[in-house]
């Protein structure tokens, strides 16, 4: 499986599209002016959502990347795996006005350290504060628009769209971002550029455009 994350401006239109008929899950987000499409779709079929995206749609920024993980918070606060493949993106938590945060950057360590780091205890109760519900995240594929390569990009389904802006603000080395990413970029560990966005889930869709 593959994922596709398109932000666009406020003209876009989420309709129906052939290049994207085998998507098996889209959400769709709006915040700070912006619409914020994830699509889920088999990997044999990126050709074709790379010519959407190229030909027919132009989003202001693209990021594709295959998921190696999915996980949602478990009764005993820690975060647990919910498999593959669509039922595991339901086991996500994603519903409609919730919170989805993506992020992206790049990598000077291996994506299985970081993979490691991640998914660690210390970082499932930073999650757990976060109201983060599910996770997925995966190595970048080429084609995208900021994050440089090798490098990974999360998709974070959160309680409520307050606090997915609170998570993607803690992805900046500026005022206001967590402090430990600009100690990560001073010492080497990760790459810019970094992007971050978030907005309310107003669609949770089996299929593109709502079909």
């Amino acid at each position: 499986m593959s994922v596709s994350v398109a932000v666009h401006d406020d003209t876009f239109v989420y309709a129906p599209a052939d290049d994207m008929a085998e998507c098996v899950r889209c959400i769709v987000g709006r915040g700070a002016g912006a619409t914020i499409v994830a699509s889920f779709f088999p990997s044999e079929t990126l050709p074709n959502v790379r010519r959407f995206y190229d030909e027919v749609q132009r989003p202001l920024h693209l990021h594709l990347f295959e998921p190696t993980f999915f996980r949602a918070r478990g009764e005993n606060g820690r975060y647990e795996s919910v498999g593959n493949g669509a039922a595991a993106i339901d086991g996500l938590g994603l519903r409609r006005g919730g919170g989805l945060m993506c992020g992206a950057h790049g990598l000077t360590v291996g994506y299985g350290l970081w993979s490691s780091k991640f998914t660690s205890e210390s970082s499932d109760l930073e999650h757990a504060a976060y109201d983060i519900v599910g996770s997925t995240a995966g190595p970048l594929l080429p084609g995208a628009t900021d994050a440089p390569r090798p490098g990974p990009c999360v998709l974070h389904a959160t309680t409520g769209p307050a606090m997915a802006a609170a998570l993607a603000r803690q992805l900046s080395d500026g005022e206001g971002g967590d402090p430990r990413i600009r100690e990560a970029l001073n010492l080497g560990i990760i790459r810019k550029p970094l992007y971050a966005a978030a907005a309310e889930i107003t669609r949770v869709d089996r299929v593109y455009g709502g079909r």
